[in-house]
């Protein structure tokens, strides 16, 4: 029974994929881009297709489960650990040792810089050693962010202002210093290599990907794109990744933000995570690309619910499923090597 209803599945999502991709996709301006040949729709169906098998060895190995929602979480691979940061607590998660809880008011979009945890709860943003649970005040401030983000030991935050204008902003010792301002909405931050990338929604029905140094400078944008804002921005050693919804397509952009190169086509990708290849996740799978582009490759089958969150390093992925109505599971697989 549980092979027929995993074949089930597969054939839905592949008869999905189908329908949409007849579907013309209007207004998608392209960048400078590098023209390369990226794999389309049949190569990752019969993948796909191929983890429909019932094959165990990609079920992934559950590390948790949790009665919370499985939204707003997020997740970070550490070696043999695996740090969960939800509304209300940051958990650890080491081999098969009791998960290591620490309950806490993280809110929206806490981080993590280098072995702290950073986030805003009764009006001051906090840190939190990620190995004890005993967290201390580290400055005021008079809006709550949205979300932080940080790289190495810098970290900062977005928050909106009153006039409606979404600010990036930092700690430059105990004094809060603007990054970059915007009357546009910001909807996505992630901190790599010293700036903080961001997502700019333009107009109602454009974006572009936009860099500034959390030391303060110039930001520097890609070209401005029409259609769908994306979800989320993955960085890594070669560039910002991302999935554009509309054109169903896997890119990455030079970290400086001039230059843009599909990965893979006619695909679903959201979320996604970026170690020695690029990790997706869509309805009832978890794949691979190859980080300079290449075949699909199947990872693991997922069938209890919707992935919200995705992490991986070069030996496995994590992932949280959404399993029902505030139940959340934290997966793992292990991945071979490249």
């Amino acid at each position: 029974m549980q092979l027929l209803f995993l074949i089930i599945i597969g054939a839905c999502l592949f008869l999905c994929d189908a329908c949409r991709c007849d579907s013309k996709v209007s207004g998608v301006t392209k960048p400078s881009a590098q023209s390369v040949s990226a794999p389309g729709k049949n190569a990752l169906r019969k993948g796909l297709h191929d983890t429909a098998k019932g094959d165990v060895s990609l079920h992934g190995e559950t590390l948790l489960e949790r009665g919370e929602s499985a939204y707003g979480t997020s997740l970070v691979v550490l070696g043999a650990e695996v740090l969960l940061l939800t509304q209300t607590a940051a958990i650890r998660l080491i081999g098969g040792e009791p998960a290591k809880t620490c309950a806490l008011s993280l809110g929206p979009g806490p981080a993590l810089v280098d072995d702290s945890i950073v986030y805003f709860s009764d009006g001051a943003v906090r840190i939190v050693p990620r190995e004890n649970c005993e967290s201390r005040v580290y400055g005021k401030l008079e809006r709550p962010p949205m979300r932080f983000f940080s790289s190495n030991e810098r970290w900062g935050w977005l928050h909106s202002e009153p006039s409606g204008a979404f600010a990036l902003s930092a700690f430059h010792g105990k004094a809060a210093r603007p990054l970059y301002q915007s009357a546009h909405a910001v909807t996505f931050t992630v901190g790599w290599s010293d700036s903080v990338f961001f997502i700019e929604k333009v107009m109602p029905d454009s974006w572009r990907i936009g860099r500034v140094p959390m030391l303060g400078g110039k930001a520097v944008f890609s070209s401005t794109r029409k259609g769908r804002t994306p979800s989320m921005l993955a960085p890594g050693d070669e560039g910002i990744y991302l999935y554009d919804g509309p054109s169903r397509t896997v890119r990455r952009l030079s970290l400086d933000l001039q230059y843009d190169r599909v990965l893979a086509d006619k695909v679903i990708c959201s979320p996604l995570a970026v170690s020695d290849r690029v990790i997706c996740a869509r309805l009832g799978a978890v794949y691979a690309i190859p980080d300079e582009g290449g075949v699909p490759r199947p990872i693991a089958t997922e069938v209890a619910g919707p992935i919200a969150a995705l992490a991986a390093d070069e030996r496995r992925v994590v992932w949280v499923v959404d399993t029902a109505e505030g139940q959340l599971a934290v997966r793992s697989q292990m991945l071979d090597p490249l």
